[in-house]
């Protein structure tokens, strides 16, 4: 049985994708987080605070909801990968109104990325965007407009 120990660079893959994992004798990996640490900054909401943001808004007074721009992307970015409708289809460097049927295959795209995603910044605006889009799919005749810079 191979020595697992960090002296006989056992536990330790080397060089290549993801070289600073920790790995078991077998080669899988133990803590695929170690190597997060240099990307750590795109999980902090101080990263986005200069950003032009993606606004959401329904017409409900005070329900307009602002995400940073690269944020949303980043919810597109899942929708695309998971092959949904609506959400990468959406330019957010123009006015897209949707109508209540919109909304309803909208609120469930969000709700899937959010039970996917493990990435906690991302889920707490899709907590404020959910709302607001909500409030479109409960009121008739309501339109949900979604706007960039």
């Amino acid at each position: 049985m191979p020595d697992p120990s960090p002296a006989s660079g056992g536990g330790q893959r080397s060089g290549g994708f993801g070289s600073r994992c920790a790995t078991s004798v077998a080669g899988d990996i133990l803590d695929p987080m170690v190597p997060t640490a240099r990307f750590a900054d795109r999980l902090l909401p101080e990263t986005y605070a200069e950003d032009e943001v993606v606004q959401l808004d329904c017409g409900v007074p005070e329900s307009a909801v602002a995400v940073p721009e690269r944020l949303f992307a980043r919810a597109q970015g899942i929708a695309r990968a998971y092959e949904l409708h609506l959400l990468p289809s959406i330019d957010i460097h123009s006015r897209t109104p949707l109508n209540r049927l919109q909304c309803e295959t909208l609120l469930d795209e969000f709700e899937f990325i959010a039970a996917v995603s493990n990435d906690d910044l991302l889920r707490e605006h899709l907590v404020r965007v959910r709302s607001v889009v909500s409030a479109c799919v409960r009121v008739p005749q309501r339109e949900l407009v979604i706007e960039g810079p």
